[in-house]
């Protein structure tokens, strides 16, 4: 979430920020920014191992719905607003630094300690690294608040009753009738939706426009955006809140008469893309540049950075504007006066000029620093001549030689152009434009582009439309209108009429040139607005409004950039399968794009390649021949002949990812003589998808995951199914795990071998290998290397499960955990993205192709849009490695028992007798989990449905002879331990036991 750096420490030295009892917003209406909510209630802190088990936080449901009892218990009424899209330039380049490679050492340290079976030491280490709050978290509160909205109807009955109940008492006792208790305080639904872009900027609009809420919750970027009344914090054990208003604000600021200046000061003190400006940071620059000179370019020792809020705003106040303080260091190329480079993230010298040790393989092993000393020496003398510069000055300003070395002349060209056309600045002779800093030069622009962002965002009015919005418009046009009066009235009649003259012409010369930067001075909204980026469709906002689509991709598209950045634990299998799941992350953008109307080209920048750029450009080919098909298969499901055996808008029936593969095929069996697969006009006018059958949320999703299984090559022309589709078109549960399973195992990502990890040097390490000092001990015999290999198989399939079926969410993870697993979470966490990737996509291309007089139909109110969130909510959330730490410590604890002779030896009950003490074993070692027989039943059976699935695929050809005999093994492993059978023993006692339950239950309601 963007912040302003500094802004809230300084109100506070103002005495601006009060503290009020809490009493006082009962029965308001106030905006709460998700992310700031989310992070200053420290919900993910709570759980110290959360990032080393992955997934979502386990108690984050119980930390929320306690949050909201405390909404309900004071009479406040919030409405809960998410971060939208994100800007190009706000996405960061994916280099490590020596803060991610610190943390990567304490990882380490933790993990060590974990693998030690030392618990409680690896808790208080990953407890000071975790914190995080991710995307996905956010994500998953729209399910949480589905789930509070459900349940209010059963609370106010509850409350209801109560009431009635008391009521009577009271009634009774007293011995009059008449006597009535004031209406309990009944639960009210939770509001909800994300913004546009910022959500400061949309619940400041919503508070000073429209006048929706009586305060925002958030952080001080708010005042930025115009809100009146923000609050800072709420603290419901001390029923207080603090907050501050924008009128104070302005007035302690003395920016009242000029609220352009407190925009500007917030974005050099650092906001969003918009980073700290240097020059600001340094305790006295003037004096530092003209020492450093008398010096001979040598670096003052008792230069520090001394920054705050308070400087930037005089040094604002001081030039008038944000851009006057940039302009007054632009020319002043001064390579001591920085004490450390400003990394541009969106030029591509700066990508060029790091280096990292792993993308040294593709050219000859050189070290880092060879080819760093290489780098810097070329042109070396050209560059200092032409700057003035000795060896020794420049030899400390590399970053920024190479920046300037590497730029293209074509970018310097344009960089020279912008000087006179961003905000009519001032003429630079040429001395002074060989000497302009190039990092500043970078900087003024990303700053005229985030100020332009923020005087005109992009928030969601009504009916789902979108709007700009202008913070401080209003106030500085009246602001104008003053001092012209002021002005006029001192003015004698010659000089008005020659101040009218010159008005005139200034704003003939502002009409010609059409370069004016807007300052709000009172020109037309439209007018102001036309030239502003406006090229998504309203219904691309409408599915981000409610949760439909995540904003990652849609960010990537529209800012044209793809970054994947540093993992929590890196491995050279997650490098694998990031390459393997190249070609899907590629058609899964194209269909986004084709949907969204744009052919823009994405630039790929991952960690493990940080000087190498991929550009995905777009596949108009590919793309046109996936339209024709996913309108093709939607012409045969949807069609009248099939529609009703199928019961596609039945709303009682089950989707699942593979339920369109049921139906193609049934339909083929049906209706095999019926020339539905071959009577398509793909060459007609109308590209456009016919939807008009579509009338429930099950329909739509049935759309969806055809053109999800389209992506995934699992249906061909003429919707016929591949020989994977046709085995998946079989199963009847595990459906969307079980695709996933396939997905990795077709590209080599699932197997038995050991995870090659990277260290905070990117030095490669083998993690839980048998050389490690855990096994040094053991003897290497064939047996122990099948257990190991099998368990390593077995548990990385299990933990593709999610473990939120089996837990009540009120206890965090406490216990051991797997290094390999959490590795290996990683690309599990990257195939789940990629398939959920698919069918947002799929869905964003069905709205985006509606005509136009579909807009106003069922599809697109909020009721049917957030059913259908809810609905995808449903599907499995991020896999964790918590499934597979349960099975694997089952399975170990499981073989000492030699079933196979107790089964033969024994009767049931003592049997069922060994089981229920393994279970309570299980239960005493993890307790987060609530159903732990179910859990384990569950893992097994899904794992001999992969099995089984893998025999099916090998024998098709579909999948090599080495990962169906790696199954093989595994199941036969499995099977001498006496795994299925006590498995299968299980089942019938748990059976036995509901039938007997059942039967009891009847025998007394007789």
């Amino acid at each position: 979430m963007p912040a302003v750096r500094g802004l809230e420490d300084y109100l506070r030295t103002l005495e601006v920020v009060e503290s009020r009892p809490l009493h006082e917003l009962q029965g308001t209406t106030i905006g709460v920014d998700v992310f700031l909510w989310l992070r200053s209630n420290n919900f993910i802190n709570k759980e110290a191992l959360h990032s080393a088990l992955g997934g979502l936080p386990i108690t984050l449901e119980t930390q929320v719905h306690d949050q909201l009892h405390e909404f309900h218990k004071w009479g406040i009424n919030p409405l809960f607003v998410f971060n939208g899209l994100k800007y190009s330039q706000n996405a960061r380049a994916p280099f490590s630094s020596s803060r991610s490679r610190k943390y990567a050492a304490k990882r380490k340290s933790a993990w060590k300690a974990m693998e030690n079976n030392n618990i409680q030491k690896a808790i208080e280490l990953f407890s000071g690294i975790s914190g995080y709050v991710s995307i996905s978290a956010q994500d998953d509160l729209i399910r949480i608040f589905s789930r509070w909205n459900a349940m209010i109807p059963q609370r106010n009955k509850t409350l209801k009753s109560q009431y009635l109940k008391e009521q009577k008492q009271i009634q009774e006792n007293v011995g009059d009738s008449t006597i009535t208790l004031p209406q309990p305080q009944y639960f009210r639904a939770i509001s909800w939706f994300r913004a546009p872009y910022y959500a400061a900027s949309q619940m400041a609009y919503l508070e000073s426009q429209e006048e929706m809420l009586h305060a925002s919750y958030g952080g001080c970027d708010l005042l930025m955006f115009g809100a009146e009344r923000v609050i800072l914090n709420i603290d419901f054990k001390t029923a207080t809140y603090e907050m501050t208003e924008l009128e104070f604000v302005l007035n302690a600021l003395k920016v009242d008469l000029n609220p352009y200046c407190f925009i500007d000061t917030c974005l050099l003190s650092g906001f969003d893309a918009s980073r700290t400006f240097e020059p600001l940071t340094l305790t006295d620059l003037t004096s530092f540049v003209d020492n450093s000179s008398s010096m001979g370019g040598k670096k003052r020792s008792g230069s520090r950075r001394n920054w705050s809020y308070k400087h930037s705003l005089e040094q604002v106040l001081k030039r008038g504007s944000g851009l006057g303080v940039i302009q007054d260091h632009l020319c002043t190329f001064n390579d001591t006066g920085s004490t450390s480079s400003y990394n541009s993230n969106y030029s591509a010298s700066t990508y060029t000029s790091q280096m990292s040790t792993r993308s040294l393989r593709s050219i000859g092993g050189r070290s880092q620093a060879s080819n760093k000393s290489t780098r810097s020496a070329i042109n070396l003398n050209t560059y200092l001549r032409k700057n003035k510069m000795n060896p020794r000055v420049g030899s400390g300003n590399i970053d920024k030689m190479l920046q300037h070395m590497l730029t293209a002349p074509d970018e310097n060209e344009e960089h020279e152009n912008m000087g006179e056309d961003m905000n009519n600045g001032p003429e630079m002779d040429e001395e002074d434009e060989k000497m302009e800093n190039p990092k500043y030069r970078a900087y003024m622009e990303l700053y005229l582009v985030v100020r332009k962002r923020v005087c005109n965002a992009k928030v969601l009015s009504f009916n789902g439309r979108t709007k700009w919005y202008q913070p401080f418009k209003f106030m500085n046009e009246h602001i104008l209108k003053q001092k012209k009066e002021q002005l006029k009235a001192q003015q004698t009649e010659e000089e008005l009429k020659a101040a009218q003259q010159r008005e005139a012409e200034e704003k003939d010369k502002e009409n010609k040139d059409g370069n004016a930067t807007n300052h709000g001075d009172g020109k037309d909204e439209e007018e102001e607005t036309k030239n502003l980026d406006d090229t998504i469709p309203n219904n691309v906002y409408r599915l981000l409004g409610v949760g439909v689509l995540s904003t990652f991709l849609p960010s990537a598209i529209l800012g044209g950039h793809l970054i994947d950045t540093t993992p929590l634990i890196d491995s050279q299998e997650l490098e694998n399968a990031m390459n393997s799941l190249l070609p899907l992350r590629q058609r899964v953008l194209h269909v986004f794009q084709h949907g969204m109307g744009t052919q823009n080209t994405v630039s790929l920048q991952r960690w493990f390649e940080p000087n190498r750029q991929k550009q995905l450009k777009f596949d108009a080919d590919w793309t046109s021949a996936w339209a024709k098909q996913f309108k093709h298969c939607l012409s045969v499901i949807f069609h009248e002949k099939t529609m009703d055996s199928l019961r596609i808008n039945d709303t009682k029936r089950s989707i699942a990812l593979v339920t369109p593969l049921k139906m193609l095929a049934e339909i083929r069996r049906n209706h095999a003589n019926e020339a539905l697969f071959t009577n398509y006009n793909t060459d007609g006018q109308d590209e456009r998808a016919d939807i008009s059958q579509i009338r429930s949320v099950g329909a739509l999703l049935t759309a969806a995951y055809c053109g999800t299984l389209i992506t995934l090559n699992m249906i061909g022309d003429s919707c016929e199914l591949s020989n994977v589709a046709m085995a998946l078109s079989m199963i009847n549960k595990f459906e969307f795990e079980t695709v996933l399973a396939i997905e990795m195992l077709q590209k080599q990502d699932l197997s038995e071998k050991v995870f090659t990890g990277m260290d905070e040097n990117n030095k490669p390490f083998q993690i839980d290998s048998l050389s490690t000092a855990k096994y040094k001990t053991h003897e290497l015999d064939h047996k122990l290397m099948a257990k190991r290999r099998t368990l390593r198989l077995l548990t990385r399939v299990c933990s593709l499960l999610p473990m939120r079926p089996f837990i009540d969410g009120k206890r965090e993870w406490e216990a051991k955990l797997s290094h390999s697993l959490a590795a290996f979470n990683h690309v599990t966490t990257a195939y789940h993205h990629a398939i959920k990737n698919c069918i947002e996509s799929s869905i964003c291309w069905i709205y985006c192709n509606m005509d136009e007089s579909e807009t106003d139909s069922e599809l697109v109110s909020p009721t049917f849009l957030k059913e259908l969130a809810l609905s995808l909510k449903q599907l499995p959330p991020e896999p964790c490695s918590a499934m597979g730490v349960l099975i694997q410590e089952f399975v170990i604890n499981f073989a000492e028992l030699n079933w196979n002779n107790i089964a033969n030896q024994t009767n049931d009950a003592y049997k069922n007798e060994l089981i229920q003490k393994q279970l309570q074993l299980l239960r005493e070692t993890f307790p987060v989990f609530s159903k732990t027989q179910f859990a384990i039943q569950n893992c097994m059976q899904f794992f001999y449905q992969i099995c089984t699935l893998v025999k099916e695929l090998g024998d098709a050809k579909v999948l090599l002879n080495a990962a169906v005999a790696q199954f093989e093994d595994a199941y036969e492993y499995l099977r001498e331990l006496g795994i299925w059978d006590a498995i299968y023993f299980m089942e019938i006692q748990q059976n036995h036991n509901r039938h007997q339950s059942t039967t009891n239950s009847n025998d007394e309601n007789r």
